[in-house]
């Protein structure tokens, strides 16, 4: 019923074209919101689908058509889960399936916004399936910052290894013998394996998708990347002159 969507590689070419842009804003569209009764569902039956997709809509782009095509697309993404049917008049009596798409700014600067978008989708079960997609969008190239970008290749080994010593301590297990069959290779060939890359205010983290490297009740194990190890000037400098909020 549902469909998970990865965001990266649709959103790669419209974003190369992103023309260099100090002031962009981060704003929202709520695309669709609570239940819905399917065809073929009575409204009191547990077949009704709960919806809450939202999507970010950029502006202050230079490049206005642009701005358009970038913001259709992020539109177009979140159409595609979408609840099916009418607004459903009372309330379900049973568990409802449910769809959850949302957005997070994780980071702003003059050179740099991070996204994070977040995929839920229960049908039935003890609980929800989902995924965790990172994006980092270098403002001045306007180009999606790959996990290539970030890392250059004599920093693959040190971060493959804080990665896996991070994880290793807390793993029992199909999960330890799934970490020790990925040391050394979690970042490989430009790709995060079972993983996205997060950019926000205290530096670069390494975000596995669950049941990857811990159980569901683990979520999606995070493990920072130490600054040294990022390649990629644009952030280096961002996250030098943004400090983290103190608490």
């Amino acid at each position: 019923m549902f469909k998970t969507i990865r965001l990266l590689p649709g959103l790669a070419v419209l974003l190369t074209a992103l023309p260099s842009q100090a002031d962009v804003t981060v704003g929202e569209r709520v695309l669709q919101k609570g239940l819905f009764s399917p065809p073929q569902c009575k409204n009191d039956s547990g077949c009704l689908c709960e919806a809450d997709i939202k999507y970010p809509v950029l502006a202050g782009m230079a490049d206005e058509a642009q701005q358009e095509t970038i913001n259709n697309e992020f539109r177009n993404i979140a159409e595609q889960l979408k609840c099916q049917g009418e607004p459903a008049s009372t309330a379900s009596k049973g568990d409802n399936f449910s769809i959850t798409h949302t957005y997070e700014l994780t980071f702003q600067s003059p050179d740099i916004i991070g996204l994070k978008f977040t995929d839920l989708a229960y049908e039935g079960g003890a609980h929800s399936n989902g995924a965790v997609e990172g994006m980092i969008i270098d403002l001045h190239t306007g180009k999606p910052v790959t996990v290539g970008d970030l890392f250059d290749a004599k920093n693959l080994d040190p971060v493959n290894k804080i990665i896996y010593h991070a994880l290793l301590p807390k793993s029992e297990g199909v999960f330890r013998d799934e970490i020790e069959n990925r040391k050394g290779a979690f970042i490989k060939d430009n790709k995060c394996q079972g993983c996205t890359v997060a950019l926000s205010k205290k530096g670069i983290s390494v975000v596995f998708q669950a049941y990857e490297v811990a159980p569901f009740a683990d979520g999606n194990p995070s493990v920072a990347i130490p600054a040294k190890y990022v390649s990629y000037p644009a952030i280096v400098k961002a996250l030098a002159e943004k400090q983290p909020e103190k608490k």
